[in-house]
């Protein structure tokens, strides 16, 4: 259903931006800006119209898709930008005639045809739910260094008009470039995520939002030429499908303009939003340092970069992680900062889990040997400084759990492994840490002195000795258990592994379910 719904999402898209093109081109067919213009807004359509056929047509048509279409496209778009930034400023006088008019376009011509050999630009594809993770060749660096070209171009382009374009100009190509950056820093950052990180990519492609950027950034620039007033409601729209809040605020931290995706953060209308401080929706601290970063940024003429923030979700209560970036721009004489906020919560919740993963055991959820050794060095560490602190190492290993695995089965066995861990867990001392190391192995270390270790196997050992029920089968198991107490004299840890093991392969040797001190 989803995938129906976003492949819809992309085609009415497509429509819109088709339709603004066209608009654009009738209204002054004998302007090359607006024909620029126009073919540029075309281009995003095509974007959009390609990732709705990569959801729609056969998984066999993504790789002519993404080489006869999407990078063709993608360097269509930075010429084309290109080209509207010169036109804009009507630098580049140096070159004339045919070069001056369509040199710019020459990298299509030059490197298009390089998609077409073999593994050069799309090496292998995935196929996910939601998206296609393409694993690039060489060619894709070639495009980067093409962009990288380009935005020096424009940048240098602006800056040589700028020093000497009037002063209504001057503001509204500064509102124009501030949208240019915004679009690469999008699009390169989203590239880099969801092409580097795994667990992004089945997640639907976020770099073809990075167009908005640039169309919010040609509604507040091209008033310029009579052109977009006739299309301000059409660009909103736009702005408001973005999947990202977008507000403005004035140098009081007064909101003045604000998207859909700012009304469904914050779960309010419209109305109950625009005009009041952003202090009436997140934390005086957090207000305080967004306003510190204000005059900071007004001093220093940059705003807020890669800014998290924690907010409780006004429905559910649960942590929602937000990162908050934003540029000053002159609005009208006035200053005011731009300030796009992103919702990073399941970002943050899919790095959780991974750091999870990395320090615990995926069966029982327990800590794996990883977490346990740190554990043990810290502990070790601190017993340095504290002379009379004392704990135990204790190293268990399950009973007779092999004949359990050939009898019921390994998914009976996994289950018996879960159940242990929650017996240990129930029955831990407090401060005290239990993590599994192996298969049925298992390592404690518990704070106190060697009775407090005694008493709790004590407790365990009877515990371990009542069969418990798996799959309506009878489970009797019981374990073995080493113990070692620890003082300021002895503290290494390869040492005193060694002898928790040999205490615990002698409690077996003694009958097991049955503890043996390390002497």
């Amino acid at each position: 259903m989803f995938i129906v719904i976003l492949s819809l999402f992309y085609f009415a898209i497509t429509c819109y931006l088709l339709y603004l093109s066209y608009k654009t081109y009738l209204k002054n067919r004998e302007s090359p800006i607006h024909k620029v213009a126009s073919l540029l807004i075309f281009s995003f359509a095509l974007v959009f119209l390609i990732f709705f056929f990569k959801q729609t047509l056969p998984d066999e048509t993504t790789r002519f898709l993404v080489i006869a279409l999407e990078f063709p496209v993608y360097l269509l778009q930075i010429c084309l930008v290109a080209d509207w930034f010169r036109l804009l400023t009507n630098e580049n006088k140096k070159i004339t005639g045919f070069w001056q008019r369509w040199g710019i376009y020459l990298p299509i011509v030059l490197i298009t045809p390089l998609f077409f050999i073999n593994d050069i630009l799309v090496k292998n594809i995935v196929h996910l739910p939601y998206a296609k993770y393409i694993e690039y060749g060489p060619a894709v660096h070639l495009v980067g260094l093409h962009v990288l070209i380009y935005v020096i171009y424009m940048l240098t382009i602006t800056s040589i008009y700028l020093k000497k374009a009037p002063e209504e100009n001057v503001r509204q190509l500064s509102l124009l470039r501030i949208g240019l950056i915004f679009y690469f820093i999008w699009a390169f950052g989203w590239g880099i995520i969801q092409s580097q990180f795994i667990f992004m990519s089945n997640f639907p492609p976020m770099i073809i939002y990075a167009e908005f950027f640039l169309i919010y950034a040609m509604l507040l620039t091209m008033k310029k030429y009579n052109f977009l007033p006739y299309y301000e409601t059409r660009y909103q729209i736009l702005f408001d499908v973005s999947p990202i809040a977008i507000i403005l605020v004035n140098s009081e931290l007064i909101i003045k303009e604000l998207n859909k995706q700012t009304t469904q953060l914050f779960n309010l209308q419209e109305k109950d939003i625009l005009n009041r401080c952003l202090g009436d929706f997140i934390p005086k601290v957090i207000v305080d340092t967004f306003y510190s970063s204000w005059v900071r940024g007004l001093q220093q003429n940059m705003g807020l970069r890669n800014y998290q923030l924690t907010l409780k979700h006004p429905d559910t209560g649960q942590d929602m992680h937000l990162l908050v970036d934003s540029e000053f721009i002159k609005v009208e004489n006035e200053m005011m900062q731009y300030v796009m906020i992103r919702d990073i919560t399941q970002e943050k919740l899919a790095e959780s889990k991974v750091r999870f993963l990395a320090y615990h055991d995926t069966l029982t959820g327990l800590a794996n040997r990883h977490h346990f050794n740190s554990t043990f060095s810290e502990w070790l560490y601190n017993m340095k400084d504290q002379k009379n602190q004392q704990f135990s190492l204790l190293a268990i290993d399950l009973d007779n759990f092999k004949e359990i695995n050939d009898t019921f089965g390994h998914d009976v066995g996994d289950k018996v492994l879960i159940k242990v861990a929650s017996i240990f867990e129930a029955h831990l001392p407090p401060d005290s840490f239990v993590a599994r190391i192996g298969g049925d192995e298992f390592a404690l270390l518990i704070a106190g002195g060697f009775e407090d270790a005694e008493l709790f196997v004590n407790d365990l050992l009877e515990v371990m000795n009542e069969p418990f029920m798996i799959e309506d089968a009878q489970i009797q198991t019981s374990c073995s258990v080493g113990i070692t107490n620890i003082d300021s004299d002895t503290l290494d840890e390869n040492l005193l592994m060694k002898q928790a093991d040999q205490a615990m392969y002698g409690a077996k040797r003694e009958g097991k379910s049955t503890y043996k001190v390390y002497a």
